[in-house]
């Protein structure tokens, strides 16, 4: 319960739990394979003097911030939209900023500092640009080259590494809140993908889930790998609220660069 963390006055991506689990692993020689669905470094960026918040000029969607070696820029994960991480906030010019909001860059860096001598793989879309980058990443996990494969949805099946015994979801509730019928399906779905990359052996794995929100009926089902309850709640859900496979839908999309025109249409 991420909740709990707070309290404590833990305000990182790794809980208590997750970092001596993490130990535990690098102790005994073996691998974890730490999942979060979602790139970059910050997801929002404040100026901490005027709370100037940076957001796309294209679509008003907040631009996320990555850093790749000395260079930080902003990307809008919506429409593409890039550019340079200004040096100062362009409303009073102050160069002191907030970050909210967890990616994968930040979470790489904060395993780094949380155990220096840590051998780590990141797969992500930043990390993964090349045809043969995702292989070469697996191969060296594969030869015990690295002792954490953390990365995004690419890395959450069809994997089968013998070391791998704990998994670790640093937010499961990405993407919980989407304004879409399948929301819930799509997060059970691919937390019960990620939960069988560990234990795939002799040994028996350990699944680490972190949320803010630990009551929602969900992780109940994730918890006990109850498949069959959880499709006949979901079953439940869409009759009352009319939504597929009980009445079909058509989704319409208007895109154009300008967003005034898109409306227009």
């Amino acid at each position: 319960n991420l909740k709990n963390e707070a309290k404590k006055g833990n305000f990182s991506p790794l809980s208590e739990r997750l970092i001596e689990e993490i130990e535990g692993i690098l102790q005994r020689k073996k691998q974890a394979v730490i999942f979060l669905n979602r790139r970059g470094f910050s997801g929002a960026t404040f100026c901490k003097l005027c709370g100037q918040n940076f957001e796309c000029p294209n679509c008003e969607n907040n631009m996320k911030l990555h850093r790749k070696f000395d260079q930080q820029k902003f990307v809008c994960h919506v429409c593409g939209h890039l550019e340079k991480f200004p040096e100062k906030c362009p409303t009073c010019e102050a160069q002191n900023f907030e970050f909210h909001g967890w990616g994968t860059q930040m979470v790489e860096k904060l395993l780094a500092e949380t155990f220096p001598k840590i051998r780590l793989l990141r797969a992500d879309s930043d990390s993964v640009t090349g045809k043969h980058d995702f292989q070469k990443i697996l191969e060296k996990f594969h030869r015990h080259e690295a002792d954490i494969l953390l990365g995004t949805q690419m890395i959450a099946k069809g994997l089968d590494f013998e070391r791998v015994e704990l998994v670790g979801v640093i937010l499961a509730d990405v993407g919980l809140s989407l304004p879409d019928f399948r929301a819930e399906e799509r997060v059970f779905q691919i937390l019960t993908q990620v939960s069988g990359r560990a234990g795939r052996r002799r040994t028996r794995g350990k699944i680490i889930i972190q949320t803010f929100r630990p009551h929602e009926e969900i992780f109940g089902f994730v918890r006990k790998h109850d498949t069959e309850n959880f499709l006949h709640r979901q079953r439940e859900h869409r009759e009352r609220a009319e939504m597929p496979p009980f009445v079909n839908l058509a989704k319409i999309t208007f895109s154009h660069r300008d967003k005034k025109v898109a409306f227009e249409e």
